[in-house]
């Protein structure tokens, strides 16, 4: 009897040292993520940050009262730049014509809010899909907005209180939906659109606005 015992507890402790051997260490099955840490990039006109997928949003400008037409670069050496951040150029006082580049995917909210605009472009800009809350409002000399056929999503009170627009064109089939708080206070002279579509003409007759077809 003893001697079945006896096995049996060696048994025991050959199974334990088994399983002691086959257990991970709990250490090592952790990985550890760096947190992102942004980096400030500059150049003449703009200072930047970069984003976690490597590319860089441009977050203040530096004023410069010999320049009213501005183009922002389509990277920072070997960086893109791909948005403007929120309230990247909020109050910014003698820019008249901002042209955006084609890498350009989202524009903040507030990032253009009572500055002196009076043009803002972003036809080439074939990746850019939103404009914030608050991006162009209190811009009182806008008077030409461009915004390309990609976007699919416009902010509330994005043109609010622009009372000088006399030419809002939305290019392409404007799969984006308008509604009356993207105006809040706004008075718009002309809507046009590249294609004849039936929502966006309702929508500028409801509001009191024109429409027009291009060409």
């Amino acid at each position: 009897m003893k001697k079945y015992i006896s096995i049996i507890m060696v048994l025991i402790l050959a199974l334990g040292v088994f399983a002691a051997c086959g257990k991970k260490d709990g250490k090592n099955d952790e990985t550890t993520t760096e947190p992102f840490v942004s980096e400030k990039l500059s150049d003449g006109d703009f200072d930047y940050e970069t984003l976690p997928d490597g590319s860089a949003k441009v977050v203040a400008y530096k004023y410069n009262p010999g320049k009213g037409e501005l183009h922002i670069p389509e990277a920072i050496g070997t960086v893109a730049v791909t948005a403007i951040a929120d309230s990247a150029f909020e109050n910014a006082t003698n820019i008249r014509e901002i042209y955006l580049p084609k890498s350009i995917k989202s524009i903040g909210s507030k990032a253009f809010k009572g500055s002196s605009l009076t043009k803002i472009i972003t036809t080439s800009c074939k990746d850019l899909t939103s404009i914030g809350d608050e991006a162009f409002a209190d811009c009182k000399n806008l008077i030409q907005a461009d915004i390309s056929a990609s976007v699919t999503s416009i902010g509330k009170n994005a043109f609010a209180n622009d009372d000088a627009i006399v030419s809002l064109v939305f290019r392409g089939k404007a799969p984006l939906k308008l509604t009356a708080d993207m105006f809040t206070g706004a008075k718009i002279r002309t809507i046009f659109t590249d294609y004849e579509i039936k929502e966006i003409k309702t929508f500028a007759e409801e509001m009191g606005f024109g429409y027009k077809v291009n060409g």
